[in-house]
């Protein structure tokens, strides 16, 4: 599993986590936060591996759903990147339609929420 992943899920579950069961929850923070293996996140739960293996698919895949639903990570990064680019642009002021467009950007993202 690439590091990129790991950093999805972990994003997705910050964002969405609350529509999942606290049990859901928790295995999920488990091993994508805290790099937990099947077994350790079993023992610790005192359930199967299997279990938990299919309470990682069935939540990764409601996450998921939700981000294809409502887009917030998306929002959320296209948010992150414009603020990365504003920030230099502000503190030289020389460039004013740089930071107009970006902001304009900003808005045209959270305009539908």
């Amino acid at each position: 599993m690439g590091i990129a992943k790991n950093i999805e899920i972990s994003l997705l579950l910050d964002i969405y986590g609350e529509i999942l069961t606290r049990k859901q929850r928790d295995i999920m923070d488990l091993y994508w936060n805290k790099d937990l293996s099947l077994s350790e996140i079993a023992e610790n739960t005192e359930t199967s591996r299997q279990a938990v293996m299919d309470c990682i698919k069935r939540a990764t895949a409601r996450l998921y759903k939700m981000e294809h639903t409502l887009g917030m990570l998306q929002k959320y990064t296209v948010t992150r990147k414009a603020v990365e680019t504003i920030l230099p642009l502000a503190e030289g002021a020389a460039d004013k339609e740089a930071i107009l467009s970006q902001l304009q950007k900003l808005q045209d993202v959270w305009e539908d929420i």
